[in-house]
């Protein structure tokens, strides 16, 4: 006699599990989450930071210093990019949530190629107290404050409207580091270019790790241009889920509340 005759009464017998039905089981989350969005938005952050790194925590303060003439000159620049950066912040994220991401990131691009062309030039006719240099510094690092709140903003935002459900927090920390990697690979770059060129903070020096920095940060330009809202994931999206979720929440505390 066979085991499947012998069962006794209300044994059940388990259904064999399929690979779709354990994965249901399981939850498994997608495993791929490197899409148009992801890459080029990973890009576009490495390259902006690297560029930023080469100059504006190791040379641009004594390059101020050299152009504007007093330490008031370094702060007043520099305070003019943390300031831009904080009003134009909300409009920003405004301007993205309601029309358009990759439009709102467009224009932080040609805002960073108006800013690169101001530094560049301010760079170029550097002399000891240039008040026409220091002008088109400040307008440089005011226009470079703004994109920062846009690299930090809508473009981290497309970002996770690109992100498969369960798999935001390894993209959040992957831009992180490339954020925060690009950002330290600038001065070592930087130092290695003065180590060859004197291992002195002469002007000509400043000028090259500069222009340099510049000219590198405008890859940043090629690939956020190409982030598109039209390919980002729609329902699927941890942003959406996270969203409904909140949706859900609020209606389960005010059905509680009544």
């Amino acid at each position: 006699i066979s085991s499947s005759a012998c069962r006794c009464k209300g044994q059940w017998e388990t259904p064999p599990q399929t690979q779709g039905s354990q994965n249901s089981m399981v939850g498994k989350r997608p495993s791929i989450f490197w899409n148009h969005n992801v890459v080029l938005g990973l890009m576009t952050t490495g390259f902006y930071n690297l560029g930023y790194g080469l100059f504006q925590n190791t040379v641009l303060p004594s390059f101020i210093l050299l152009v504007g003439g007093n330490n008031l000159a370094i702060g007043f620049a520099e305070g003019l990019q943390g300031i831009t950066n904080m009003v134009s912040a909300l409009p920003a994220g405004y301007l993205a949530d309601k029309y358009s991401r990759s439009a709102c990131i467009r224009i932080g691009s040609a805002l960073w190629l108006v800013s690169a062309a101001c530094l560049i030039s301010a760079v170029v006719l550097a002399e000891p107290g240039s008040a026409h240099a220091y002008a088109l510094l400040c307008a440089a690092l005011g226009l470079e404050g703004i994109c920062d709140g846009i690299i930090n903003g809508p473009l981290v935002a497309l970002m996770d409207d690109s992100v498969p459900a369960g798999s935001r927090s390894e993209v959040e920390t992957i831009n992180s580091v490339a954020t925060e990697g690009a950002s330290g690979v600038g001065p070592l770059v930087a130092g290695v270019a003065f180590m060859y060129m004197g291992n002195q903070w002469t002007l000509s020096s400043m000028q090259f790790v500069i222009i340099a920095g510049a000219l590198v940060g405008q890859l940043a330009n090629v690939t956020g241009a190409l982030m598109d809202d039209k390919k980002a994931l729609g329902a699927e999206s941890e942003a959406v889920h996270l969203q409904a979720d909140l949706i859900q929440r609020l209606d389960d505390g005010d059905g509680a509340a009544e």
